[in-house]
């Protein structure tokens, strides 16, 4: 058995006099990784923090103890602190830009953790900065130490922390979430790199995260927590496969899968920390009375899973599947033929040529009434470009876009169209009442102006997105970010627009906040008949929204079709690798596909996707492909798509007739 690297007993934590983190105990074994599990709020970084001992001024009680390597951490002076962090204990922080020094090139911030924690001298340091940029994958890597961390993409940004954190050859390795921020193509890599390096160093790692399918790709052995409690600890599969509190079961149930009808999500709130009785007691639907009186105590099951919770081995009472009635699809809303939309660059040198950034190259869409179409792709393919595009936000450089239902006036394309957007806190004005923030564009539109119907539909908008109509006359600081989401898409329905584009209005939130908006949006297609225009990057959760699906590279659509053709039988290799980069419980891990996406200002010749595509002919560096149809529903920019046999995943070549 490997030995002990890191032991927390009854770790308490407490700011401002209300305790965050209660009595946390679980330890880390070399070449081990556990995944501490939950929503924001928790308590996740901050039990990190106090690993690491970092905890904010404001904390003013830590009481339990932490030991590394059977020696404890408490109350440690600042020297001891410097050559353990680094040296012996290494962090991946969630936002690398906040986390890099934007002053210092990265080569500098690598080798100063070389000399301090492997005492090298310049020379040497920079020779190993060197090799360990090369051994996270950084291509060109004697090039980037000279860099600085605005040069580089969010994926390089990432690894460079990762080497940082490498840098003292640390025997255990702290990652908060990091992979939150960056697209799942480049998640992937990222979670292989990290799953490599443990490998070959042998490091314990805590993985803190509140993505399950990140946890069931990385972990082995995970815990829950919730609301400053660890409410349940297990191996990798006994937990997934077998969850014991119902915390976890809510959690599980709100993620989309195959086959199920309807998201479920968890009723009402966290509760305030430092409560009596078992904080999930008021979300909980095998509550009983001393469940509010009492914290219960552990109970082990079998092979280290515990659990804390009053119902063990009570009858489960899950909640019945709903079956929701699917969408009426009805008349083309609107048009966009071959839209394009270029932003001139300025020129770096006066005898260069004039540059383009080629946002949206040639893309043709069609939105039905009642219809949810995904659009999907990475970070700076276009996506968001196009919808702000399709609700009148982007003038394009050329192409049209045509409305089946004529609008007239001053404002027509907020009629046509209204926006939510990605961070619901930065597109509320924090100034305003929310029942200020719902009626402004019904009053600048004129809707429901006739005496005494604005009120009423104000709290009957309330109500659509599951929120008191008691909350209108607060502001938006006093909600959660899921609760912000919720506001915003009732200020968007407030105009009654024809069409609703979301860009990736849950790429912020919790699985369980999640299930919550995503149920809404399929509740308001199917009810108010409004079209659906969703950006995102995640498959799954467009497999389980949308009807139609179109996936989006560099500017151009690659794929596009019924969702579920193309989530069970993608042609194009970019639409299969979006797919494998997606962890999902009870999936392995699949091979990451390689690199970044190359710039839209100079876009590689030919298929824009043959630098990283691993099936590549000398046609497809030479000739760019055009959509074609190949006779199964969909259509697709590829010279060689592929098919997928269901039993084998074997892989077969077609050539499309030109």
């Amino acid at each position: 058995m490997s030995p002990t690297l890191l032991e927390l007993d009854r770790l308490t934590v407490q700011l401002a006099g209300v305790p965050v983190v209660q009595e946390i105990s679980f330890d880390i074994r070399a070449g081990e990784t556990f995944a501490l599990l939950g929503e924001s709020g928790s308590g996740k970084s901050m039990t990190a923090l106090a690993i690491m001992g970092l905890l904010p001024a404001l904390v003013d009680a830590v009481s339990g103890d932490i030991r590394l390597q059977g020696k404890s951490l408490m109350h440690l002076d600042s020297d001891v602190w410097r050559s353990l962090r680094g040296g012996h204990m290494g962090m991946v922080f969630q936002e690398p830009m906040t986390s890099l020094n934007p002053v210092m090139t990265v080569g500098s911030q690598i080798e100063e953790g070389l000399r301090l924690h492997r005492g090298m001298r310049r020379v040497q340091s920079r020779q190993a900065a060197a090799e360990l940029l090369e051994q996270v994958g950084v291509p060109d890597a004697w090039r980037r130490l000279d860099e600085f961390p605005f040069q580089l993409s969010g994926g390089l940004k990432q690894r460079m922390m990762i080497a940082l954190s490498l840098s003292g050859n640390p025997q255990l390795l702290i990652a908060d979430e990091p992979t939150t921020a960056l697209d799942v193509t480049v998640q992937a890599q990222v979670l292989a790199l990290l799953r490599e390096e443990q490998r070959r160093r042998d490091m314990g790692m805590l993985l803190i995260t509140h993505d399950l399918g990140v946890a069931w790709s990385m972990a082995t052995r995970a815990g829950i927590l919730y609301a400053g409690r660890m409410v349940e600890e297990a191996s990798r599969d006994d937990l997934f496969v077998r969850p014991a509190h119902p915390y976890t079961r809510k959690l599980l149930a709100a993620l989309p899968q195959p086959g199920r009808q309807r998201l479920v999500g968890i009723p009402g709130s966290v509760l305030p920390a430092g409560q009596p009785g078992c904080p999930f007691a008021g979300r909980c639907e095998l509550v009983m009375p001393r469940c509010h009186a009492e914290m219960p105590d552990w109970t082990v099951l079998a092979d280290g899973h515990r659990v804390r919770c009053h119902a063990v081995g009570m009858s489960e009472k899950w909640q019945v599947a709903q079956t929701m009635t699917p969408a009426v699809v009805g008349d083309v809303l609107v048009e966009v033929r071959d839209v394009r939309v270029h932003f001139p660059l300025r020129k770096q040198r006066f005898w260069q040529s004039d540059r383009l950034l080629k946002a949206v190259d040639g893309v043709d869409l069609t939105l039905h009434a009642g219809e949810a179409v995904a659009l999907v792709g990475e970070s700076g393919c276009g996506k968001t470009t196009l919808a702000r595009v399709v609700a009148g936000l982007q003038t394009v450089t050329a192409g049209e876009v045509v409305w089946a239902q004529p609008f007239s006036g001053a404002h027509k394309n907020l009629r046509r169209a209204q926006m939510v957007f990605q961070d619901p806190f930065s597109s509320l004005d924090p100034r305003m009442r929310i029942d200020q923030l719902i009626s402004e564009g019904m009053q600048a539109l004129d809707v429901d102006a006739q005496t005494g119907v604005r009120e009423p539909r104000l709290q009957a908008l309330m109500q659509q997105v599951g929120l008191s109509p008691e909350s209108l006359s607060r502001y938006p600081h006093q909600f959660s970010g899921g609760q912000r989401q919720r506001i915003a898409i009732a200020r968007a329905l407030a105009v009654r627009p024809a069409l609703l584009v979301c860009d990736e209005p849950t790429s912020a939130l919790d699985v369980s906040v999640q299930a919550q908006i995503v149920n809404l949006l399929a509740d308001i297609q199917r009810d108010a008949g409004v079209g659906l225009l969703f950006v995102t990057h995640n498959l799954p959760l467009a497999a389980y929204l949308a009807q139609r699906v179109l996936v989006m590279y560099l500017g151009r659509i690659v794929e596009s079709g019924p969702v579920d053709l193309i989530a069970a039988r993608p042609a194009h290799p970019y639409t299969r690798a979006l797919l494998d980069a997606v962890p999902e419980i009870g999936k392995p891990a699949g091979t990451p596909v390689t690199g970044e996406a190359a710039s839209a200002v100079d876009p590689p010749t030919g298929c824009h996707f043959h630098p990283r595509c691993n099936m590549a002919k000398p046609v497809c560096r030479s000739d760019a492909p055009v959509l074609r149809d190949p006779g199964d529903g969909r259509q697709v920019r590829c010279h060689f798509p592929l098919s997928f046999t269901p039993a084998d995943q074997s892989v077969d070549i077609h050539p499309v007739n030109r």
